[in-house]
């Protein structure tokens, strides 16, 4: 999603966020893997879409990236129910990057978060947001779009933007919080 045309997408902020962060640790000699998470047609993979376990190959790193600029398209996530999977597949001790904008059950990913802190695996938690995300546009007044049902819903913009960053400020604030009490960091990026 991306409000203005001249922004990158989510999708594209975080792909290149990742990417970005995978060629620094390579050249610091230090493994790197990476696991996309999504919507899978079996309950198995527990939306583990593709994963690759760590490697300091330069082979490996070219996988990486070819899997981030070409990354199978998926629309829904559990996302506590995949990272708990994920901390299922991760060697003990090392660093983890979720970039998402973890929009989700916060029971659950606390419950995931916690599994990577028992694991010894760091963590930062990277929030991708667009901008109307962060301020809801002040003068932003019509009907919106649901991406998800497509829905039109009409909307008071003054009424809904005090709400809408009412509680989007306590759901950052208890992102935050839930990352700092398992040793975690946490991050956005717009």
């Amino acid at each position: 999603y991306s409000s203005r045309p001249e922004l990158l997408t989510k999708f594209d902020l975080a792909r290149t966020m990742l990417a970005a962060i995978a060629l620094l640790a390579r050249r610091q000699h230090d493994a790197v893997g990476l696991a996309l998470l999504g919507d899978t047609a079996s309950p198995l993979d527990a939306s583990v879409v593709d994963f690759l376990p760590p490697s300091a190959s330069i082979a490996h790193q070219h996988t990486i990236f070819s899997r981030l600029e070409s990354p199978p398209l998926t629309r829904e996530l559990a996302l506590g129910r995949a990272l708990t999977r994920l901390s299922a597949l991760l060697p003990r001790g090392g660093l983890v990057v979720v970039a998402s904008d973890f929009y989700g059950d916060l029971d659950q990913i606390e419950a995931a978060v916690r599994l990577f802190r028992l694991q010894r695996l760091e963590l930062i938690g990277v929030q991708v947001l667009d901008p109307m995300e962060l301020d809801f546009g002040a003068n932003v007044s019509g009907r919106f779009v649901d991406l998800e049902s497509g829905e039109f819903l009409p909307i008071n913009s003054a009424a809904a933007r005090a709400g809408y960053l009412k509680r989007f400020i306590a759901f950052q604030r208890d992102l935050r919080e839930l990352f700092r009490e398992n040793g975690g960091d946490f991050v956005t990026l717009r």
